[in-house]
């Protein structure tokens, strides 16, 4: 089964409230005596991306059908356009829990902000 991209036809992510959070990496183990016992885990360490994307009442009406139906309610991954110190990628990610949404002061948009998973995301060369 492929993975779903985000809708082209959606805005992409606000760098307004857009923030960056490596998952934990590694693994400690407090020894007896003397220093603590640290190793990495995994190579593949997911970043938690914290995002907010501004929609119009149709683009929501996008975004909420493809929450449902092609990413199964957010449990499921796809490809996303995502910024970091590598410049802007389309990275794999899905949902870390579900997004919230309000209405903006003056009624004309939707606020949809959440926490994505992403995986593999580049390193500058």
């Amino acid at each position: 089964m492929a993975i779903p991209d985000y809708p082209s036809t959606l805005p992409k992510p606000s760098m307004g409230n857009y923030s960056l959070k490596p998952q934990s990496g590694k693994i400690r183990t407090e020894m007896e005596g003397g220093p603590a016992r640290v190793r990495r885990r995994s190579l593949s360490v997911p970043v938690d991306v914290q995002v907010l994307f501004k929609f119009d009442r149709k683009e929501f009406g996008i975004f909420q059908k493809f929450y449902r139906e092609d990413l199964f309610d957010g449990a499921s991954y796809f490809n996303i356009k995502l910024v970091n110190g590598a410049g802007e990628h389309i990275v794999k990610a899905r949902f870390k829990d579900e997004y919230e949404a309000s209405v903006d002061k003056h009624e004309n948009f939707w606020q949809v902000s959440g926490t994505l998973e992403a995986m593999n995301m580049p390193l500058i060369s």
